[in-house]
């Protein structure tokens, strides 16, 4: 059973056109250590429901997002607040396709 749930994940990601593992390779790469410099972001994963804890889904804020990409892409949330304005909104995107249409906002 956990295969056809898995199958049907896998299934929606390709219709929307983001398959998990999914790599965004930065605009504006940084140096996060001395040995590493930071040149992509992979999203690990989709998000479930305990990554939603303490997120208002009618008022989702910069804040929220960032730890949702923290949470899909098992990145310290500290790697995340340094990405570009550019590559955040990359990111953003990723997880806005995650989301369903909400009846408040009428969109994503």
């Amino acid at each position: 059973m956990a295969a056809d749930t898995q199958d049907r994940n896998e299934d929606r990601a390709d219709s929307e056109g983001i398959k998990i593992p999914h790599t965004i390779s930065l605009l504006y790469p940084f140096d996060w250590t001395k040995e590493e410099k930071v040149t992509e972001i992979t999203f690990e994963r989709r998000l479930k429901a305990k990554d939603f804890k303490n997120i208002k889904a009618s008022d989702i804020t910069f804040n929220d997002m960032m730890v949702l990409i923290s949470k899909a892409s098992n990145e310290p949330i500290r790697k995340i607040e340094e990405l570009d304005s550019e590559d955040l909104f990359q990111c953003v995107e990723v997880v806005n396709s995650f989301l369903p249409d909400s009846p408040q906002t009428g969109g994503r």
